[in-house]
């Protein structure tokens, strides 16, 4: 309404218009009462939820940290598995031609004893059985080639020897 339509109004029209507008203006102020309310209740509620998902963004980066470390040991674990593992058969080969020149070196010692005996004058065979006991190529454990090793000496011997490459 403009001015002049306002002054033209009776006393008791501008006190219901009055009366109309302050109900509108408490219905209003009611209206925003209750918005506060909402407002409030859904920043409590925003506050809440941002808290939970700052906790889950914490738990999230905590297990993605703690995944990458677990990644990072089992590439270790399986590069030094590949590593023993290259090793051992490394070793294997060592193994078989310490074998082999033991083997070499003990067919030597007996065919050299054959000869020697061959060129030896014939003697008290209680002596020379005696002698050849003596005489005989020890194997790695000790014994005489031709006698029984030990339980476990073999398995000794060789484990002392893998303990030395390992180490060298």
């Amino acid at each position: 309404m403009t001015n002049k339509e306002l002054r033209r109004l009776s006393r008791q029209e501008l006190l219901q218009l009055l009366l109309a507008l302050s109900e509108d203006f408490e219905e209003l102020k009611k209206n925003l009462a209750d918005t506060k309310e909402e407002l409030g209740a859904l920043t409590d509620t925003y506050e809440r939820l941002r808290k939970r998902l700052d906790s889950k963004d914490e738990k999230i980066h905590r297990l993605q940290d703690a995944l990458e470390a677990e990644r990072n040991r089992r590439s270790i674990e399986l590069s030094e598995a590949g590593n023993i593992a290259e090793a051992a058969l490394r070793l294997n080969g060592i193994f078989e031609a310490a074998q082999r020149a033991a083997d070499q070196y003990l067919y030597n010692m007996q065919t050299s004893q054959e000869e020697r005996l061959k060129l030896e004058p014939q003697e008290d065979p209680e002596l020379m059985e005696k002698d050849n006991d003596d005489d005989l190529p020890r194997t790695l454990s000790g014994k005489a080639d031709g006698e029984e090793p030990e339980e476990g000496a073999e398995a000794s011997d060789e484990g002392l020897t893998f303990v030395e490459d390992l180490q060298n």
